[in-house]
């Protein structure tokens, strides 16, 4: 096997993980249209996130036993890999307001606009995906009494125009429907999204070619305790669009009549909602678990606390596939953290006390 260098590492792309004897040795990767094999010195360390991960390893033969013989791939270990796949979801509540205190889509690309960032840091381009305020809040009777919110509010600064509903991926249909949204020029979405989601799902392979892309049956919605957080969610967002500060600035529902696939639910009600999120759901692109971490003996598990996939040595999972629950939260610090504590973990070294963090 060839031995690693930057330029295969970099410009390739990853087909499988090589395993002899169940230990990983090295990687298989097309670089330029040709297939090559590219040796590992000491072990395999998979970082292809909670869709690509599972997908490398149920191409090297490290998945469930019954899909991977479907497919005609050798098994080298019989793992839960691509289950408990789990996602925050949001529902978009549209509102339009009579003040230009929001952004309008022309401002990013406007010259007034890069001149205020670069000069200033201040403007359209200073705000993180046009979100300007997000909030936690705990809406059941659970949450209130451990203080631990299964809400958050994305407060997002544009108005739901035709535009913007083409950047979130909305239907032509949908946004024929929609079309009153452009009545107003200004505006922003409230978004509430469900922190800790009960639904599961899974990740597949389409076929053993790696450059297929995997199915992915993300499950949204099949928990009723989801409907039911994501309900009292609009529910507190319909009470802020009504409070004295937004009145003031003609803060308004846009969407007034039912949407004609859920028109025969009361408009508004929770089975209209339920029916209108089965149609249209909004990701926030927060995939995780789908090669859980768990102790030893934990047959729902793919990997151990150190994380080493069981049942095969040299080969590691670091990245937001390894998490058993889905944070409270955004991903991205917590993967974060996975990698510094596998860093950790592989170099055998203690971590900074907090104290010397600061």
């Amino acid at each position: 096997m060839e031995r690693p260098n930057l330029d295969v590492a970099v410009n390739s792309h990853v087909q499988k993980v090589v395993i002899e004897n169940k230990r990983a040795v090295g990687v298989e990767v097309i670089q330029n249209g040709r297939k090559l094999t590219v040796s590992a010195r000491k072990e395999v360390i998979l970082s292809a996130g909670a869709i690509g991960s599972p997908q490398i390893l149920m191409l090297s033969g490290v998945g469930p036993r019954k899909h991977l013989e479907d497919l005609y791939i050798p098994v080298a270990a019989d793992l839960p890999v691509g289950e408990n796949l789990q996602d925050h979801v949001m529902v978009d509540i549209a509102v339009g307001i009579n003040e230009s205190c929001s952004y309008r889509l022309e401002d990013y690309s406007s010259p007034w606009t890069l001149m205020q960032y670069y000069l200033f840091g201040t403007g359209a381009l200073n705000v993180p995906s046009t979100i300007e305020a997000v909030g936690f809040q705990s809406v059941t009777p659970e949450s209130k009494e451990k203080d631990w919110p299964d809400l958050q509010l994305h407060f997002l600064s544009l108005a739901s125009t035709s535009d913007i509903m083409r950047r979130l991926r909305f239907t032509e249909e949908l946004i024929k429907e929609l079309k009153h949204r452009d009545e107003y020029e200004f505006g922003f979405f409230c978004l509430p999204s469900l922190l800790r989601p009960e639904s599961r799902g899974r990740i597949t392979l389409a076929s053993s070619d790696p450059f297929d892309y995997p199915l992915i049956k993300a499950n949204y919605l099949d928990s009723q305790y989801d409907i039911d957080i994501l309900f009292k969610g609009v529910e507190v967002c319909k009470k802020l669009i009504s409070t004295k500060s937004m009145q003031s600035i003609g803060a308004k529902v846009l969407d007034t009549k039912p949407l004609s696939f859920c028109k025969q639910h009361k408009f508004h009600s929770r089975d209209y909602w339920e029916c209108v999120w089965r149609h249209v759901m909004l990701t926030i692109y927060h995939p995780v678990g789908t090669c859980k971490m768990g102790p030893e003996g934990d047959p729902t598990a793919v990997i151990d606390s150190k994380f080493r996939v069981q049942g095969i040595s040299g080969l590691r999972v670091v990245d937001a596939s390894i998490m058993p629950w889905i944070t409270s939260g955004n991903t991205h610090i917590p993967t974060i953290m996975i990698a510094e504590k596998a860093a950790d973990t592989i170099l055998d070294r203690q971590p900074l006390p907090p104290q010397d963090l600061l």
